[in-house]
């Protein structure tokens, strides 16, 4: 289904389709942005996971999908630094980026493992910093036709106070989305 590209505040007053029917859907909703006008086969499937129940449907979709499609798929993971208001605690975290690295790639190993159980070649990324921005430039680096990715099912209150990437992406994205829940 398509979307309006409308802000967070503009959907909630005016309502949204597109996340009315990913509230209730027992399937996952692909979801292409207003203006989208690529029409050409999926060539690149870009696999955003983040270690939930969600996104391990979401990497068994995608590796369907590019099965299907003879696409390559590309499995990202967004590592979230601490929010940080000292100068001296930042100085701490710029040391510690290769442990947060660590910790990305060791969450990436199960998704792998489905990949090379399945005998199909990926590629992975681990990055820090915001979540919905990286998975943007990503995709867009990486020309990805779309990005898969799982959805927790907040409430729109929850999704505003926690954040949800899902949500974000929804709104920012200029590529198609394929969403499980």
């Amino acid at each position: 289904m398509g979307t309006h590209e409308r802000g967070p505040i503009t959907s909630f007053l005016l309502g949204s389709v597109s996340n009315a029917v990913l509230k209730k859907a027992s399937c996952p909703v692909l979801l292409v942005p207003n203006g989208y006008e690529k029409t050409e086969e999926i060539k690149t499937i870009l696999v955003a996971v983040d270690g939930s129940e969600t996104s391990h449907r979401a990497a068994q979709i995608s590796l369907h999908l590019a099965r299907k499609t003879n696409a390559r798929c590309i499995l990202v993971h967004i590592v979230t630094p601490p929010v940080l208001y000292s100068p001296v605690l930042a100085d701490m975290v710029r040391k510690d980026r290769e442990e947060l690295v660590r910790i990305g790639e060791e969450l990436l190993l199960e998704y792998e493992n489905l990949f090379m159980h399945e005998q199909f070649p990926y590629r992975k990324k681990v990055a820090i910093g915001n979540p919905t921005q990286i998975i943007n430039e990503v995709a867009e680096d990486e020309k990805a036709d779309v990005i898969v990715l799982g959805y927790k099912g907040l409430n729109w209150m929850a999704e505003q106070i926690m954040g949800s990437v899902t949500y974000k992406l929804i709104h920012q994205s200029k590529i198609p989305l394929l969403i499980v829940k």
